[in-house]
């Protein structure tokens, strides 16, 4: 996933359900204990993983589009189909 924050062109990785953001010049985003923002190292730490937190709550299921008949555990959707 690429985006452009300011005209800097950033990517974020995902690995693990953890999420860093590495920018342009191949360093990952971090805060310092300042809150400044710095890219110095070139592999992402705890310090590197981003927690995104939200208080929207969601108004839908995420499986609403999804047929009843292929929700479930694979072994379930395959019985649905049978």
């Amino acid at each position: 996933m690429h985006h452009f924050l300011n005209n800097i062109l950033i990517h974020a990785f995902f690995q693990d359900s953890k999420l860093a953001i590495l920018n342009n010049i191949g360093c990952f985003i971090s805060i310092t204990n300042d809150d400044d923002i710095v890219c110095q190292n070139r592999t992402a730490g705890t310090s590197e993983f981003v927690v995104v937190r939200s208080i929207i709550q969601r108004s839908q299921s995420p499986n609403k589009d999804i047929p009843k008949e292929e929700q479930g555990s694979l072994t379930e959707v395959e019985v649905n189909y049978v």
